[in-house]
């Protein structure tokens, strides 16, 4: 299948990016303040040769195929005991910045005054709090009033 090698040579790819990356850091002294993090923001299309598989459904869909992927964190930042493990928390991709200037950056407050749908999940991933997220918002069906106005259902 001509489209599942262009998935596999995109990924080889990817992991002789993160490679080289990962040894500029070291090589800069940057390797025990860094947080990598490899994720994605949804499920693979099929079309293009990639697989959901076990989870039902593909990149455009809500089933768990589209919406729930694998991600990766790796950080010196961590204590050892945690390297390895699985967060099982829910986290959303709009966490991200929070966790990362409030949580990794310690920037205690440096969103207060932002309005953000994201929450910050430094603590749960240190293992110091439970995962502050019992929910993940998946969609919003616009609704339009008779003058064109948007509200929200």
């Amino acid at each position: 299948n001509v489209e599942r090698r262009k998935m596999a040579a995109m990924t080889l790819v990817g992991d002789e990016l993160v490679k080289n990356v990962t040894e500029l850091m070291k090589e800069a002294g940057m390797a025990d303040n860094a947080v990598t993090i490899i994720s994605s923001d949804n499920g693979s299309p099929r079309s293009n040769g990639g697989t959901n598989y076990p989870l039902r459904g593909m990149k455009g869909f809500y089933f768990e195929g589209g919406l729930k992927v694998k991600a990766l964190i790796h950080s010196h930042l961590f204590p050892s005991h945690l390297r390895g493990t699985v967060y099982n928390g829910l986290f959303h991709i709009t966490d991200w910045v929070p966790t990362l200037l409030e949580g990794a950056a310690n920037n205690k407050g440096a969103l207060s005054s932002a309005n953000l749908d994201g929450v910050n999940q430094w603590p749960a991933l240190l293992g110091k709090a439970e995962p502050p997220r019992s929910s993940v918002l998946h969609n919003i069906d616009l609704m339009y009033d008779v003058d064109n106005s948007v509200s929200y259902m």
